[in-house]
């Protein structure tokens, strides 16, 4: 896209360094053309030059002027006009156009880089993505090893405290770790599934990070602040500039997201995350806005 609309703008530059000519056309018609009436100035004008050279009649008697001449009408204006004009023009000197000429190819030849730069580094995270699978998968089948030999190990533990040859604390023991094994399981299966979410991916509409195509709701996103912690740190907050929203999670009517379908994962801190289907209402203060 971007190397489309650097295209677009090599042409306007180049566009500007041509001749240009403009040529324009114009007719109008006036359906009803203006009457206008005043008095007969002509015929006052000519009786008074009959008067003054002593003119007669057919009669023999000399011309007089009437005592009324009266009005005429008469039209000013036609009911077609046309117009026609042309213009030619060169640009003898424009440095930003000159700039622009000389540099166009490195214009496309960046944008050219730049998009490589950027499939470059869609498939360094899809290799990433496919090693972190691979190793996650290899983590699940150790995980399964130790499930099963701590299962049997719990089992053996509760026939020997049985015969009392253990301790109920040896049971315990047993037990927890099972659960932390099957706790482990689930959480890489977890990763796993997150990581071929990931090697699903479609392009955004306004930033060049491509987007996950199987998420729910993704936001296109560019910095708004940053915010210097500590001076080892940074709080990074960014603008939503255009939102994918799944059809059945989205109220068209409202404008809101629909909560009973749509049940996110929150981040608590460092690896830490949280599910948030069990929610809760707080009503607003007496006299507070309502959203």
């Amino acid at each position: 896209m971007d190397i489309k609309l650097q295209e677009q703008q090599n042409r306007g530059i180049t566009a500007a360094a041509y001749p240009q000519v403009n040529a324009s056309i114009n007719t109008q018609y006036n359906p009803n053309v203006t009457v206008q009436t005043f008095p007969n100035f002509i015929a006052q004008g000519t009786y008074g030059v009959l008067e003054a050279e002593g003119v007669k009649n057919g009669n023999g008697e000399p011309i007089t002027s009437p005592e009324d001449f009266g009005f005429i009408q008469a039209q000013f204006g036609t009911k077609w006009t046309a117009s026609a004009g042309a213009t030619l023009s060169q640009i003898l000197f424009d440095g930003q156009v000159f700039v622009g000429l000389q540099a166009r190819e490195t214009s496309i030849s960046y944008r050219e880089q730049a998009a490589e730069l950027t499939k470059e580094q869609i498939r360094t995270n899809i290799y990433k993505i496919y090693y972190q699978l691979s190793v996650a998968n290899e983590q699940i089948r150790l995980i399964d090893a130790n499930i099963a030999r701590t299962d049997k190990l719990l089992s053996d533990s509760r026939e020997l405290y049985k015969n009392g040859f253990a301790e109920s604390l040896d049971v315990d023991r047993a037990s927890v770790q099972l659960t932390n094994f099957q706790a482990q399981k689930q959480t890489t299966i977890n990763n796993v599934s997150n990581g071929y979410l990931g090697l699903k991916v479609s392009p955004s509409t306004r930033i060049a990070v491509p987007r996950l195509a199987d998420a729910p709701w993704s936001m296109e996103c560019k910095t708004w602040k940053t915010i210097e912690v500590n001076g080892d740190r940074q709080l990074i907050m960014g603008e939503g500039i255009n939102f994918h929203i799944r059809d059945e999670l989205w109220d068209r009517d409202a404008m809101r997201v629909h909560m009973d379908r749509y049940h996110p994962v929150g981040r608590m801190f460092a690896d830490r995350y949280c599910r948030t289907d069990d929610r809760m209402v707080f009503p607003p203060a007496q006299g507070a806005p309502v959203a």
